[in-house]
């Protein structure tokens, strides 16, 4: 689409080799509570690795989602 901010490029080939962080702001819950839904997701599987709702995204947030996925997962190696 012209003018598009985003350039499609393919996926990479391997699992691990990239993972996609992201922490989205919502109203999960239907009322006045607005938490963050961190999510870690493979670039080559599309596979989630980690999801946790928290109050406010922090550093203290991601290093724990990121300890997570390579304790359970073991290293990735982000190209």
């Amino acid at each position: 689409k012209p003018g598009s901010h985003r350039k499609r490029r393919p996926r990479r080939p391997l699992p691990g080799m990239m993972l996609h962080i992201d922490a989205s702001e919502h109203a999960w819950f239907g009322d006045d509570r607005r938490d963050e839904l961190i999510c870690i997701m493979d670039d080559a599987t599309s596979e989630i690795y980690y999801a946790q709702l928290v109050e406010a995204e922090s550093t203290r947030t991601m290093m724990t989602a990121l300890s997570e996925v390579v304790r359970t997962r073991g290293l990735f190696c982000t190209l």
